[in-house]
């Protein structure tokens, strides 16, 4: 006869839940506002005149030390978790104030582009605990749900009147300011709207789906169309995964409506959107009027050659912190920005933290921390200064959070097939 007694676990307090959820809510719109980036638009736009990552750092501290106590546990639980994460960040940070003392290192405005790899290891150590407020799946939904239809929003805005938030008066950008980076911003949200606990073809995850790629289109980024194909394909694999080969039936439906739809909208579009009606408009790239993927003479491929080049010369040490703002168009690729400026241990210490996303993905079963993993190692190829990009820090933090707080460590998805 066996006398074990089941062990319960204590009632929570219900003062620290209803004191998280209020937390939850009152940051969950100033979350909204920061992964659109609306106040960094701003700033570009010389419309405010302070920068926004030293309220935003302020805001992450004080929030953080308010959730300290009713959820200590918690927080240090995920902090632990994510150790490898903030440990890479730190690494970017050392070789970064060490590429300081080469000859090459930029001082133009001063210590700025050697200092924005430390302050991104703040944000993103600071952002951490943001997870435990949004621990719930819907709290979450909701906050990247506000901050998909800002930034969609943002974008038609531009679309309607070019050069309102762009840069450009050929695409538009929304409060991503370049157009490649409204459309990467796009994307991301999604990732943070979308169920990967349980993956389906549900009308809101179409509906959502469909917002992200007319703003994509809008933005006419080639990186953005590859990102959002990226998330999709994981999305749909989850799909069929979870619920069968049916869903291809469904696949193919949704794909012929959307089809027959698109080719009348597009019609529609093109007489009221100003940039669709431009001489040599990027939209020709999915009508075949023009071949806008011809990149034998794509400057970004002569950027990256030049990069690569530079990245031989002075592999191991690099040339200096900062170098990639120093002329007018950087490498456009982190992994050879970081390479370029900090050498072999700077692209090593990027490549960490790109493992080391991946590896809380997997160990902890979320396919939504994967599927960011993902995203960041394909945006790299996209982007040299994407780190700077305040949203993203977040998202890594917040979600790679949730991977941890949300599910009990396992041996991968493998596990739980």
């Amino acid at each position: 006869m066996s006398l074990a007694i089941p062990l319960e676990h204590p009632p929570a307090d219900r003062r620290s839940v209803d004191g998280l959820t209020l937390t939850g809510i009152l940051v969950g719109a100033y979350l909204a506002v920061f992964l659109c980036q609306f106040d960094t638009c701003m700033l570009r736009q010389e419309r405010i005149r302070f920068a926004p990552v030293y309220p935003l750092t302020a805001s992450l501290l004080a929030m953080g030390m308010a959730m300290w106590y009713p959820a200590s546990a918690s927080i240090l639980k995920v902090l632990w978790g994510t150790s490898s994460a903030i440990a890479s960040f730190a690494l970017i940070a050392i070789f970064a104030l060490a590429g300081a003392a080469l000859p090459e290192a930029n001082f133009t405005e001063g210590w700025k582009y050697i200092l924005y790899p430390s302050m991104d290891f703040l944000v993103f150590a600071l952002s951490i605990p943001l997870s435990v407020v949004f621990a719930s799946k819907v709290n979450w939904q909701v906050a990247s749900g506000l901050a998909l239809s800002a930034l969609a929003t943002s974008i038609l805005i531009d679309a309607r009147y070019p050069g309102t938030f762009s840069f450009l008066d050929t695409r538009a950008a929304g409060f991503g300011v370049n157009p490649n980076s409204g459309a990467a911003l796009l994307v991301m949200t999604l990732i943070g709207v979308l169920d990967w606990q349980k993956p389906r073809l549900s009308l809101s995850a179409t509906v959502w789906a469909g917002i992200v790629f007319v703003g994509v289109f809008m933005t006419m980024s080639r990186s953005g169309i590859l990102l959002l194909g990226l998330v999709g394909m994981l999305y749909l694999r989850q799909c069929i995964r979870k619920n069968g080969l049916g869903t291809l039936v469904i696949i193919g439906g949704i794909g012929f409506c959307v089809a027959g739809y698109g080719v009348m909208a597009g019609e529609f579009a093109r007489r009221v959107l100003p940039l669709l009606e431009a001489n040599g408009s990027r939209a020709n790239l999915f009508s075949g009027q023009m071949d806008a993927m011809d990149t034998r003479e794509d400057s970004r491929v002569q950027l990256a050659m030049e990069h690569f080049e530079m990245a031989m010369e002075r592999p191991f040490l690099g040339w200096g912190t900062g170098l990639s703002y120093s002329g007018e168009d950087g490498a456009h690729n982190m992994y050879l920005a970081r390479w370029v400026e900090n050498g072999v241990p700077g692209l090593l210490a990027y490549m960490l933290l790109i493992g080391a996303i991946f590896r809380i993905g997997w160990r902890h079963n979320s396919w939504e921390c994967l599927t960011l993993a993902y995203y960041l190692a394909a945006l790299s190829f996209f982007s040299h200064n994407l780190l700077e990009d305040k949203s993203l820090l977040i998202m890594l933090a917040i979600t790679a959070g949730r991977a941890v707080q949300n599910t009990p460590q396992s041996s991968g998805p493998i596990a739980h097939r």
